[in-house]
Parts: C-alpha cells; structure tokens; sequence
C-alpha cells in the first residue's frame, strides 16, 4: 500500500489569474493571518480541481 500525502486549501482567482487575498480583516499582531478567507476553487498539492484514482 502506498501513501499519497495531500495538501489541501482553496484559492479565489482574479480575473488576470493572480491570486486574490483580502487585506481589511487583519488582527492585531498577526499581519499575515485573514480569518475568514474563503476560496471558490479547491487547490491539491498545486492543482487545481485534481483527479485521483483510488
């Protein structure tokens, strides 16, 4: 049996294919953490939308 690890997050696109990251809800002392960040595409290991065969 082999393991496969996984690395799952989920991105939201601009149009120009860059990623979009919001900056008005930071908390204090934390300049890189966004609480509530939700995507619309799931990203696995780098790809998006994958397919695996189990």
């Amino acid at each position: 049996m082999e393991n496969v690890e996984l690395v799952i997050t989920d991105l939201r696109f601009q149009s120009n294919g860059s990623i979009y990251y919001h900056d008005r809800a930071r908390v204090a002392n934390y300049v890189y953490w966004i609480p509530g960040y939700y995507g619309d595409v799931m990203i696995v290991n780098g790809k998006s939308w994958p397919f695996f065969n189990v």
